[in-house]
């Protein structure tokens, strides 16, 4: 039989060898250990990273919503201003056709127009109040309605026969 002893060289290598091998082995699980730890660390980082993401990815979702809601209030209001103005168009036409006939109505010579005149100036001052209460008064119409009916009273005082003379409102 193969006895061996504690001094001899065979288990001395061996000896020897099986430490080299122990601490390579060590080695190798520590730098293991090592690359797990930072693919670890990587996939942490990853996650909060994907976390952000989702985050700003939500807030940027919200606020265009806000903007398309706002975008369409201001559609709405921008069709809602171009109406308002095509009905303040269409009045102010309405209000200088009556303001030319009301003129040619003024310096005409008969009663029935003045009268005529005198009514169609209070339907022009109440078409421009349409437009809205920050409106203009309609003072050089007022101030012709008023000299139409200053006119119209002389008439009538120097008239022996009473006329129906229209009252400023």
């Amino acid at each position: 039989m193969f006895r061996l002893r504690l001094g001899d060289p065979v288990i001395c290598c061996l000896g020897r060898q099986t430490a080299k091998a122990t601490d390579e082995i060590s080695g190798h699980i520590a730098a293991m250990q090592t690359s797990t730890d930072r693919a670890i660390s990587v996939a942490h980082n990853i996650q909060q990273d994907m976390q952000d993401i989702s985050a700003r990815s939500t807030a940027v979702a919200q606020s265009v919503g806000q903007q398309h809601h706002a975008t369409s209030e201001i559609t709405q209001s921008v069709a809602k201003a171009a109406r308002g103005t095509s009905v303040v168009v269409t009045i102010l036409g309405d209000v200088s056709t009556a303001s030319v006939r009301l003129r040619v109505m003024i310096f005409s010579k008969g009663d029935r127009d003045i009268d005529r005149a005198l009514w169609l100036s209070s339907c022009l001052r109440d078409r421009a109040a349409g437009v809205g209460d920050s409106a203009p008064s309609l003072s050089p119409a007022s101030r012709a309605r008023d000299r139409v009916l200053k006119v119209k009273s002389r008439q009538s005082s120097l008239s022996s026969e009473p006329r129906l003379v229209a009252t400023a409102q």
